[in-house]
């Protein structure tokens, strides 16, 4: 196995079109909208494939994009049907002709394989691992874990789920939220494997329509919780869909005001400053303060490394008392080799600060913005008359910082 993480966090979707809609002729749009990753359109006939897809993927390439190919002859559907042989032989002849094309993430297996299919999923991402091992296979288990330990015996780097209940207009939602995203990192931990969850970007049954606070509120939320990628459902709205709205490109085909905007304001500005940076860094822990989600523990009394105290300030600058944000911290090892904590807003509608106070030992701490290329440090100075590194950040709606820790 040959993985290598992306250069960035993966910003990608679900494509639910054919090549002349969700092809070549839209990648330019995908790029604006800060995505670097797309999924193949699902609805492409055999003719279609052989007329469009090497402009489709020479068009990712020339945007700096990914894609994930899907076949439905390379799927567990096949397999289970025609055989592992079969299957290989396929694979073999899809792979030579389009999967080595530098646009090319990895390929399509299935997703959310029940009980009676999970033998031949991981019958295919075997056969796909041993053919193509450069290539990283799509994977979304659903929110059950129970494949976890077969799916992960066949070698695969990452695991996904799909998690919509965020933007359930109740409180519950956020819990149900956390606690699915709480489970499905540790079973990814477990077994050695990074995680791209499945988040919501369309309005359909009780689920809200992002605004750009929930777009940013999910990239951060993922990414401080140990994700390595997203994949948005869905980009676009259908004439034809039932219930789905509030898509960032309307059922005409038009970028859809507020929507549109919101995602490509939220996924720039990660892009710009966390895209890079989060892909050298590897989760270590996950705190929550104020207010605990899913089961993820409170920052505790005695500290974590070396960062002693973590809150969230109840007054505003001392003036009149306020209600404390809720907040997250998580800890990072840097593959330079440092120490990385990252604080973020839990509240989607309040701005508010968390506190960090440093252990004694840490002597520079420094805010990373730009990928690293640009740091911003605090001095010990700055702390008048305490002998400790101590800083109030101040956060808008679900806002994330990242420092590094010397």
């Amino acid at each position: 196995m040959s993985y290598k993480r992306n250069e960035s966090f993966v910003l990608g979707f679900w494509n639910y079109n054919d090549l002349k809609t969700g092809g070549a002729s839209e990648v330019e749009r995908w790029k604006d909208l800060g995505l670097n990753t797309a999924m193949m359109p699902m609805g492409c006939s055999p003719e279609q494939i052989e007329k469009e897809l090497p402009a489709f993927l020479d068009e990712l390439q020339k945007h700096g994009m990914k894609v994930v190919l899907l076949f439905n002859e390379i799927g567990a559907g096949y397999y289970a049907s025609y055989g592992a042989d079969a299957f290989r032989a396929k694979f073999r002849e899809i792979y030579e002709k389009y999967g080595k094309h530098p646009a090319v993430l990895g390929f399509y297996p299935g997703e959310e394989p029940g009980g009676d299919i999970i033998d031949s999923f991981a019958g295919t991402l075997k056969i796909m691992l041993e053919e193509a091992p450069e290539l990283v296979p799509f994977i979304d288990l659903g929110a059950n874990a129970s494949h976890m330990e077969q799916v992960a015996s066949t070698g695969v780097p990452v695991s996904g789920f799909g998690n919509y209940s965020q933007m359930e207009p109740e409180e519950r939602g956020t819990e149900d939220y956390f606690k699915l995203m709480n489970a499905q990192m540790k079973a990814c931990k477990k077994y050695g494997m990074d995680c791209m969850p499945t988040l919501l970007s369309s309005a359909h049954y009780r689920f809200q329509a992002p605004k750009e606070v929930d777009y940013i509120w999910q990239i951060n939320t993922a990414a401080i919780c140990g994700c390595t990628g997203i994949y948005w459902f869905r980009l676009y709205d259908k004439l034809v869909a039932m219930d789905y709205r509030g898509s960032p490109i309307d059922e005409y085909g038009e970028p859809n005001g507020e929507y549109y905007q919101g995602m490509k304001r939220a996924q720039t500005r990660f892009n710009i400053h966390h895209g890079k940076l989060i892909m050298k860094l590897h989760h270590d822990t996950t705190y929550f303060i104020t207010k605990r989600y899913g089961g993820y523990p409170a920052y505790p009394e005695a500290g974590h490394g070396l960062v002693k105290r973590a809150y969230s300030c109840d007054t505003f600058f001392g003036y009149y008392d306020k209600a404390p944000i809720p907040g997250i911290v998580s800890f990072f090892k840097g593959e330079d080799g440092y120490d990385y904590v990252a604080v973020m807003n839990n509240s989607r509608t309040e701005a508010g600060s968390i506190t960090l106070e440093f252990d004694k030992a840490t002597k520079k701490v420094e805010y990373v913005y730009h990928n690293g290329e640009q740091t911003r440090g605090l001095l010990l100075e700055g702390t008048r008359d305490l002998d400790y590194l101590k800083e109030e950040i101040w956060l808008a709606p679900a806002q994330m910082e990242i420092l590094r820790i010397q």
